[in-house]
């Protein structure tokens, strides 16, 4: 059952109930360390947060699946799913240590091999390296020892939010 379905649930189930046990993320519930609240990204844990790395674990339900693929003995993830996760941890180093708050500029994902739902992935992001406004961040998704996918991003601080706290509503405040 998709998460627009007009369906009806089986009796004694509502509608939500049959997308929590589908795994939608919309009833999911998500890891605390979410940066943007972003509801699509799928529940993951960290295992380990640092300034400018992060390590962790994600189980991508049933409803990340690529198109087709349910059917299909592998299930593997859609790989727009994938490229959000690896956006919602990179982002989330990216406000790490007190810098000022960026947006993603690029974010080139790789694909290696495929990512089965329903299977503990591990994830890790690190940032490489700043250049002023600019900072760079890579990361990687595996499988056991299995590199399934690995991420290089830019996140760039807008230069009117690079005065103050990196609020915008701070855009125009000097520096004290």
């Amino acid at each position: 059952m998709g998460i627009n379905s007009t369906e009806a649930a089986p009796a004694g189930h509502s509608q939500q109930d049959a997308r929590r046990r589908s795994g939608d993320p919309l009833t999911e519930s998500r890891s605390p360390e979410a940066s943007s609240g972003q509801r699509l990204v799928p529940g993951y844990q960290i295992d380990l947060k640092e300034d400018d790395r992060v390590e962790g674990r994600v189980v991508f339900p049933p409803f990340y699946m690529g198109n087709g693929d349910e059917s299909h003995e592998l299930r593997s993830v859609h790989g727009g799913a994938i490229a959000l996760l690896f956006d919602e941890l990179l982002g989330w180093i990216s406000l790490r240590g007190g810098r000022v708050r960026s947006r993603t500029a690029y974010l080139h994902v790789n694909f290696r091999a495929m990512a089965r739902v329903d299977v503990e992935l591990t994830f890790s992001g690190r940032t490489d390296r700043v250049e002023g406004r600019k900072q760079f961040l890579v990361g990687q998704l595996k499988d056991g020892d299995t590199v399934l996918a690995d991420v290089e991003s830019l996140f760039v601080t807008p230069r009117e939010w690079s005065v103050g706290t990196g609020d915008p509503s701070d855009a125009g405040s000097q520096p004290a």
